[in-house]
């Protein structure tokens, strides 16, 4: 009888086909955004700045997962043969990716729900005070998970087979060898708060739920690979959901209340 583990895993395309269709648009949407906040200086505060410091990694954490796990899934015949060819950093450079956004998307998501707590407590400075420590702020998020993560180069990372028995499913997965496998006057300053902070925390659950599918694939369930092979095929579904799907519809209620 079939476990749920595998189970998981010979539905893997289907699930990664359902992904696609939550991060497409999402991901179009979650551009459309950015470029609005870029383009019009209302939306130029140290919020909307923490916005699009943390969309930045999104995007590329899930265009990643595309190279190292989407289409080496579903077309992986056809990649098979181009990615055999590859040297060992690219193969590596999933692994950077992947880590340096996830620890990115970290940070930007904490200075937000920081930014949201000094909105609340001194509504008067805060503005001024993100203002100044934004350059700062920015090096950090970016650099510090550079830092952590560029050893991942040093991997001998290699792909493996879905099915090494199956002469039709040539899906294969990237891994680690020897792996076991503003205040205007009126009431609507409170309202506009109340929403950015909600956004906040909402993004903040996404991101958690994407930190717990993290450790219970890399700690938790080192020595199963089984299982670990199933947690990757949810990982699309859970990524997107968190990430780009989270941060970018929920964004444009919280964007029209400033505007408006």
């Amino acid at each position: 009888m079939m476990d749920f583990a595998e189970w998981s895993l010979s539905i893997q395309t289907q699930i990664i086909y359902l992904t696609i269709c939550i991060s497409v648009p999402s991901m179009a949407l979650y551009i459309a955004q950015i470029v609005t906040i870029v383009r019009h200086k209302k939306f130029h505060n140290s919020f909307y700045v923490l916005f699009v410091m943390r969309a930045i990694p999104d995007c590329l954490g899930v265009l990643n997962s595309f190279y190292g796990q989407r289409l080496n899934a579903i077309i992986g015949g056809a990649l098979y043969p181009i990615y055999s060819q590859f040297p060992n950093w690219m193969f590596a450079m999933n692994f950077f990716i992947t880590g340096h956004t996830f620890q990115a998307n970290f940070f930007a998501t904490t200075f937000i729900l920081l930014n949201r707590l000094t909105a609340i407590a001194m509504p008067t400075k805060h503005e001024k005070i993100w203002q100044k420590f934004l350059p700062l702020i920015t090096i950090f998020v970016y650099f510090v998970p550079t830092l952590m993560y560029w050893p991942a180069f040093k991997m001998n990372a290699i792909f493996i087979l879905r099915d090494p028995n199956s002469t039709t499913d040539r899906g294969f997965y990237i891994y680690e060898a020897g792996d076991n496998v503003s205040i205007n006057g009126n009431n609507n300053g409170h309202d506009i708060e109340k929403k950015l902070l909600c956004y906040a925390l909402a993004t903040f659950l996404g991101h958690a739920i994407v930190a717990i599918q993290f450790a219970l694939t890399d700690f938790w369930l080192v020595d199963d690979p089984k299982t670990r092979f199933m947690f990757a095929s949810y990982f699309p579904l859970i990524m997107d959901t968190g990430t780009v799907m989270l941060s970018g519809y929920y964004c444009g209620p919280a964007a029209h209340s400033v505007n408006s």
